[in-house]
C-alpha cells in the first residue's frame, strides 16, 4: 500500500509599508501554523528562500521533515 504524505508550503511576503514588528509577526504566525500542522499529522513543511532582491521570483525551496 502506498502512503500519501501531506505537507505545507510557505512563501512569505510582507508588502510595504512595513511597520515595526511586522517581520517578527509574519514568522511567528508561520511557525505557529507549522506547529499545528505537525500536531495534526502533516509530514513536512516547505519554506522558500529568496536569493535576489525583493520583488523578484528566484527562490529555492527548503524542506524540513
Amino acid at each position: 500500500m502506498v502512503r500519501i504524505r501531506f505537507g505545507i508550503f510557505y512563501e512569505h511576503q510582507l508588502p510595504k509599508p512595513w511597520q515595526p514588528g511586522d517581520e517578527r509577526r509574519l514568522y511567528k504566525d508561520a511557525l505557529e501554523q507549522i506547529e499545528i500542522a505537525d500536531r495534526v499529522g502533516f509530514d513536512y513543511a516547505w519554506e522558500v528562500e529568496h536569493h535576489l532582491p525583493q520583488d523578484t521570483d528566484s527562490h529555492t525551496g527548503i524542506v524540513s521533515e
